[in-house]
């Protein structure tokens, strides 16, 4: 899980859905980034990536961030079945 703010102010927090690699669990799913423009007092519903449905293939290890003009960046990659 990442937690960052961009230059615009707005909090960004994205992880990977499915698998937990602490403790060597589960199966990637898809990965999800949420935003807030308020200092974190309210979240945006979860913005799922699922890298286009491969078969067999689900995006893992999410890194993002946000651009100067304000647009968001981000970019996985996949684990496959």
């Amino acid at each position: 899980m990442d937690i960052f703010e961009g230059q615009s102010g707005r909090i960004y927090i994205d992880w990977d859905e499915g698998l937990d690699w602490n403790v060597g669990k589960g199966q990637a799913q898809d990965v999800r980034i949420v935003y807030s423009d308020d200092n974190g007092l309210t979240w945006s519903k979860p913005i799922i990536l699922d890298g286009g449905n491969l078969p067999g293939r689900r995006p893992i290890q999410i890194v993002a961030i946000e651009l100067r003009d304000g647009s968001l960046l981000a970019v996985w990659r996949f684990a496959s079945d």
